[in-house]
């Protein structure tokens, strides 16, 4: 195979020169070149010329008659030439030669790439002042994190004290419920009939106020009786008779938050297998069985402890313990 000749390569084959010649010589034909480069050059066709016998010889063997060296490598040598030139006229820095490569070094590249980098920019960097600023709204952050925390529980304890008074100037009411709303009513008629019911003597004579609260049908009545003792007494005599049998129910008058929390602590003590929730003088009180203690329900904390074992008795262990197969009757209370 030959190729014809191109003036302007200087390392195009002639016509009459066979393409894998081991005789063909750049330096012949461009004597310009350096020495070194033209080493290099003339080591890489040696290896080009023998890599190519080769493939020829071995396909000869299997009767193939094409040629495999078509010095594609020559081609792309001569179109890139000057490339490499225009390339790095463009950065700063130095080629060197490493074995058989070509290596470009660009000076302080990491210092320019610090340079380039935008937190580079002095101006933006923090200053002693703004590290100091720092820490101190760190530290005003700690301190009313703490003072919301304390906040928070003192707004507990006076929504507790809160309804602790609300709780105490209810301890003469009792609340009757169970008896539907009816027009024109009259309630103190209703509260005279569940009084003779258990059996109060002249239950009138022991009612101040009465009425209902609100104005649905189920709404119950409340009632102020004259004293605490008097509520004691209308309570035990309801437990007594066992009036719940008639769906007619007595009990203390909570506020909202212990009603919650007296419907809650009945739910949870079903569910734990417990035999007796009760109020006695406005107080949430519950035990296992018989023989267990007798633990104060005051809040949901009180509540969980009961149920996992821990007494919350606070005192009051033995008050009812004495009697709790009547008290158990009030945890029927509606």
């Amino acid at each position: 195979m030959t190729t014809p000749t191109n003036s302007t390569n200087p390392f195009a084959p002639s016509v009459s020169t066979p393409l894998c010649s081991p005789n063909r010589s750049p330096l012949t034909e461009n004597p310009e070149l350096d020495e070194d480069m033209m080493r290099e050059m003339t080591a890489s066709y040696s290896e080009i010329s023998q890599s190519c016998s080769s493939i020829e010889d071995d396909k000869t063997e299997k009767g193939a008659d094409r040629q495999y060296c078509d010095l594609q490598d020559f081609s792309l040598l001569e179109e890139t030439r000057g490339q490499p030139n225009e390339f790095f006229t463009n950065l700063d820095g130095t080629v060197e030669k490493e074995g058989d490569n070509l290596v470009y070094i660009a000076q302080d590249l990491e210092s320019k790439l610090k340079l380039s980098s935008p937190t580079a920019d002095k101006s933006l960097l923090p200053d002693a002042g703004m590290y100091q600023k720092i820490e101190t709204l760190e530290v005003e952050l700690v301190q009313k994190t703490e003072e919301n925390e304390i906040l928070k529980q003192t707004v507990e304890d006076l929504t507790s004290t809160v309804d602790e008074l609300s709780q105490r100037s209810r301890s003469q009411n009792i609340l009757i419920s169970g008896i539907p709303q009816e027009r024109k009513e009259d309630v103190y008629k209703i509260i005279e009939y569940v009084g003779n019911q258990m059996d109060i003597t002249d239950p009138m004579a022991d009612v101040q106020l009465a009425h209902r609260m609100g104005s649905s049908q189920t709404a119950p009545i409340v009632v102020r009786l004259m004293n605490t003792r008097t509520r004691a007494k209308w309570i035990k005599a309801f437990k007594g008779k066992k009036l719940w049998q008639k769906k007619i129910y007595v009990n203390e008058h909570l506020t909202k938050k212990n009603q919650e929390l007296f419907k809650r602590t009945k739910e949870m003590a079903k569910e734990a297998n417990f035999k007796f929730v009760w109020l006695s003088d406005n107080r949430i009180l519950m035990r296992k069985n018989e023989q267990s203690q007798v633990s104060v329900i005051r809040n949901m904390n009180d509540l969980v402890k009961a149920l996992n074992g821990r007494n919350t008795s606070g005192g009051a262990a033995g008050h009812g313990a004495g009697r709790g197969g009547v008290d158990a009757g009030s945890s029927r209370a509606q």
